[in-house]
């Protein structure tokens, strides 16, 4: 029996959810939630992953638009994966149809706020809302203060100057080419699995019903199985994982796997 969740009503409760590659060995995420705390002391705080790899936007991106469909609306999202921090690249403010989202301006937010729908973006300028200029670590001087002032109802506005538009960034989509199916691999979850960015749809309608296929990477061909199971692996195979995307993947974590983050791929008929 399929079982929905039913939202409770009991006010509105500030929410801020947190995306960066920060990690957990350092402080840094503890900092972060620290002064979120200090500007907002009501707000609750959601942790969608410290565990980005480190610099690399493109995985960032990725995860927050899986992620941004499971969010309360009016949830405040901090996202940072900043390789350009301390530069002049700017920091912003994007208000959807949804939320608002505060990060770095280097397309990060940029396809989860698309699908939810631009309405404005503002650049983080105001020194009121703020706890220093921006240095190194602006998750804390910038985007947490502001995330949370956002989170307890001042509106975007107030952050600074309206800007007119946003870096872009647009996610590698799977190409079909006849019997072939080109992909790219978007992230290595924690259990090993290779995420990639073919979805359900795309590959059901390319295989057409077919469970046997040829992988092919930079240095890798062999036969891969697709499995309705991790359990019914055996060697290297596919499965359509909980995101709705395709995934290459080993029994248990079991060594082996072809490919890395960022690889490309190819799936032919057998």
């Amino acid at each position: 029996m399929l079982l929905s969740l039913m939202p409770i009503t009991c006010g509105r409760m500030p929410l801020v959810a947190l995306l960066t590659d920060y990690g957990l060995l350092d402080h840094y995420v503890g900092v972060v939630k620290a002064v979120i705390k200090r500007a907002c002391s009501s707000v609750d705080v959601i942790d969608i992953t410290h565990h980005v790899t480190p610099f690399n936007v493109q995985e960032g991106a990725f995860l927050l638009l899986k992620s941004v469909g499971y969010l309360p609306d009016g949830c405040v999202i901090m996202a940072v994966v900043d390789p350009g921090v301390a530069t002049r690249r700017k920091a912003i403010a994007v208000v959807t149809k949804k939320r608002a989202m505060v990060g770095p301006d280097n397309g990060l937010l940029f396809p989860a706020a698309e699908l939810e729908g631009i309405q404005s973006i503002y650049e983080i300028s105001s020194s009121s809302y703020v706890l220093a200029r921006p240095g190194t670590f602006a998750g804390r001087d910038v985007f947490a203060p502001a995330a949370a002032h956002l989170a307890c109802g001042l509106p975007a506005w107030k952050l600074g100057r309206r800007l007119k538009g946003m870096k872009s960034l647009r996610l590698p989509t799977p190409r079909v080419e006849r019997e072939k199916l080109h992909g790219t691999v978007m992230h290595v979850d924690h259990f090993g699995n290779l995420v990639t960015n073919v979805d359900a749809k795309t590959f059901d309608g390319w295989r057409q019903g077919r469970t046997e296929f040829i992988l092919r990477g930079r240095d890798f061909s062999g036969m891969v199985y697709l499995r309705s199971s991790y359990q019914e692996m055996r060697g290297t195979s596919l499965i359509v994982g909980s995101g709705g995307e395709v995934e290459i993947s080993r029994r248990e974590r079991a060594p082996g796997l072809p490919l890395s983050l960022g690889d490309g791929f190819t799936l032919s008929f057998v």
